[in-house]
C-alpha cells in the first residue's frame, strides 16, 4: 500500500539521503505505532460497552415513561438479601 506523507523540507531531504530510506520509515513507524499502543492499551471489552452506551441517547418512545416508573419501583424495593424488619 502506498501513503503520501507531508513532511517539512528539511526531514524529506534528510530521509532521501538515508541509503534504504523505506526500510528505515518503515522501521520508525512501526516502533512508533509500538510505542504508542504500550502507553494507551486499547479499552477493556466492558469499558468499550459502557462508552458506547454513554455516548448515546436512547429513546424508548412511548416505554419511557414506564420504564422510568420500572427503574424507580425496582430502586426501591431492591436489597441484598438482607431483611427488612
Amino acid at each position: 500500500m502506498q501513503l503520501t506523507l507531508s513532511l517539512p523540507d528539511e526531514l524529506a531531504i534528510a530521509i532521501n539521503q538515508i541509503a534504504n530510506s523505506e526500510k528505515f520509515i518503515c522501521d520508525a513507524l512501526q516502533a512508533a505505532i509500538q510505542k504508542e499502543q504500550l502507553n494507551n492499551p486499547p479499552a477493556s471489552k466492558w469499558r468499550s460497552i459502557v462508552e458506547r452506551i454513554e455516548s448515546r441517547d436512547f429513546d424508548l418512545s412511548d416505554y419511557t415513561e414506564n420504564f422510568n416508573s420500572d427503574r424507580e419501583s425496582f430502586r426501591e424495593s431492591f436489597n441484598f438479601g438482607n431483611k427488612t424488619e
